[in-house]
C-alpha cells in the first residue's frame, strides 16, 4: 500500500513502457446527475398536471352549465358570484371567508356566529400578496392553489424515490386525481398549499435536511393546524432510529422546535387583530358550523350506527346525504390503510397520519372528512402501494370518479359544501 498519490518505482518503471493513451473525458459536473430524476419528474407531473387539470375544468364547465338556471347566492355575498364564470366555477362556500381576510383582515363575528378567525393566515396573506399582481383576490387564490399543487405533485413523486416505492407514487398521483374531493385543491381553499408545504418538509427530512423541515412545517402549521404535527412526526421518526434512545441528543433536533411557531404567530395576529388570541378556537361552536369536542371514537361509532339505520333499517332521520356515507368511507378506509402506512412508510409517517387524521373527528362532526382527508398524502402513497395489481387499481379509480362529478357538481351549486 502507498500513501494517496504516490505509486511504487517498478510501477512508475512499467507506467513509463505503456504507449501513450488519449486524455480521458472530462467529469460530467456531479450536479447533472443529481438534476436528471427531478427533471424527468417534472415532465411526468407537468403531463399529469395538465391533463388532470383540463379534465377537471371541462366537468366543472359542464357543471356551471347545468346548475346556472337555479344556483342560489353564495354565503351572502352574490358579488364574486355573479360577476362571472370563473366565480362560479371558484368561489363558494369558504372561499369567500379566505377572500375576506385577504381584502379586509380578520373580523370578530356576532355572538355566536361564523367569522373569519376560525381560518388561517398563511393562504389568505399570500392572495393579498399577489393580488397586486394579478388585479384579483379571486384570481390570486386559484393561480396559488394551482401552483401549489403542482409542487405537491413534485414532491409527491420524490417522496415516492425516498421510500423505494416510485410506481405506488405514481399510482397515489392518480388517486389523488379521481378522488372525490380532488376539485378543493385548484380551488381558493388552503388545501393545496397546505399539501405542497406538508409533503415538501416531510421530503427536506427523509433527505435529512432539518433545517428546511422544520421551516417548512413551520408554514404548514400557519396554513392549518395540522401542520404541527409534522414537528411531532419528526421527533417520533429521530427517536425510532435511535430505538428510542434520546442522550446523547443531536443538537439539530432542536430545529423540530420551530414548528409549531405558526401557531404562535397565528395566535399573535389575533391577539392584535381581534384581541383574542383563541378566537380560532372559541368560533368553532358558532351556530351552523356545531363543531365542539367529541370523543372520535364514539363518534366514529355514532355515525356508523346512524348510516345502518339509514340505509339498512330504512328510517326517516332528517337531514341525511350521501356525502354522509362517503365520509364514513374515507375514515373506514384510512384507517385500515394505517398499518401499510407504518409497514410501508415507517413511524414518522404513520404518526402525523394518526394525529392529522384524529384532530378533525374531536370536532363532534364527520362532514368534510373527505377533504381534509387529502392533507393525508401517506394514506394516497399507502394506497398507490396496496394497488399494484389492476384487479385493485381499476375498481379504486372507477369508484372514485364516479364520485367525483357529483361533489363537483354540489360544491359548485352552492347547493352543499362536500
Amino acid at each position: 500500500m502507498y500513501p494517496a498519490g504516490a505509486v511504487a518505482d517498478d510501477d512508475a518503471a512499467d507506467d513509463a513502457t505503456q504507449p501513450a493513451v488519449a486524455a480521458a473525458p472530462a467529469p460530467i459536473p456531479a450536479s447533472a446527475p443529481a438534476l436528471a430524476p427531478w427533471a424527468d419528474d417534472l415532465r411526468v407531473v407537468a403531463r399529469f398536471f395538465l391533463l388532470w387539470r383540463g379534465g377537471l375544468v371541462l366537468v366543472g364547465y359542464l357543471t356551471v352549465l347545468l346548475t346556472l338556471p337555479w344556483s342560489p347566492p353564495v354565503d351572502g355575498n352574490p358579488r364574486f358570484f355573479q360577476e362571472s364564470f370563473a366565480a362560479r366555477l371558484f368561489f363558494h362556500f369558504d372561499a369567500g371567508w379566505f377572500i375576506s381576510i385577504a381584502e379586509k383582515g380578520y373580523q370578530r363575528g356576532g355572538v355566536h356566529l361564523p367569522a373569519n378567525v376560525a381560518f388561517w393566515p398563511a393562504f389568505p396573506m399570500a392572495m393579498r400578496a399577489l393580488s397586486a399582481v394579478v388585479g384579483s383576490t379571486l384570481w390570486a387564490g386559484v393561480v396559488i392553489s394551482n401552483l401549489a399543487l403542482f409542487g405537491a405533485l413534485l414532491m409527491l413523486k420524490r417522496l415516492g424515490d425516498t421510500w423505494s416505492i416510485p410506481d405506488a407514487a405514481r399510482r397515489a398521483m392518480v388517486f389523488y386525481a379521481v378522488f372525490p374531493t380532488s376539485f378543493y385543491l385548484s380551488v381558493p381553499y388552503s388545501d393545496a398549499l397546505f399539501l405542497f408545504f406538508a409533503t415538501a418538509s416531510f421530503y427536506a427530512f427523509r433527505r435529512h435536511r432539518y433545517l428546511p423541515a422544520a421551516l417548512l412545517g413551520m408554514l404548514a402549521s400557519t396554513t392549518r393546524a395540522s401542520g404541527v404535527f409534522l414537528g411531532v412526526a419528526y421527533v417520533v421518526g429521530w427517536l425510532h432510529r435511535r430505538r428510542f434512545r434520546p442522550w446523547p441528543l443531536e443538537p439539530r433536533v432542536m430545529l423540530f422546535a420551530l414548528v409549531p411557531l405558526g401557531v404562535v404567530a397565528f395566535m399573535i395576529l389575533l391577539h392584535q387583530t381581534v384581541d383574542d388570541a383563541l378566537a380560532f378556537a372559541k368560533v368553532e361552536g358558532a351556530h351552523g358550523w356545531d363543531r365542539r369536542w367529541s370523543n372520535p371514537l364514539a363518534l366514529i361509532f355514532r355515525r356508523g350506527y346512524q348510516i345502518v339505520d339509514h340505509v339498512i333499517l330504512r328510517s326517516e332521520r332528517k337531514n341525511f346525504l350521501g356525502t354522509d356515507m362517503v365520509d364514513f368511507g374515507v375514515i373506514l378506509g384510512g384507517l385500515a390503510l394505517l398499518p401499510a402506512v407504518l409497514r410501508r412508510l415507517g413511524t414518522e409517517a404513520l404518526t402525523y397520519t394518526g394525529l392529522a387524521a384524529v384532530l378533525p373527528l374531536t370536532t363532534g362532526v364527520t362532514s368534510g372528512t373527505a377533504r381534509y382527508a387529502l392533507s393525508l398524502f401517506p394514506v394516497f402513497l399507502a394506497l398507490g402501494a396496496w394497488a399494484d395489481r389492476p384487479s385493485r387499481e381499476r375498481p379504486l379509480i372507477a369508484i372514485m370518479a364516479a364520485i367525483l362529478p357529483l361533489y363537483m357538481f354540489l360544491y359548485m351549486s352552492g347547493a352543499t359544501n362536500p
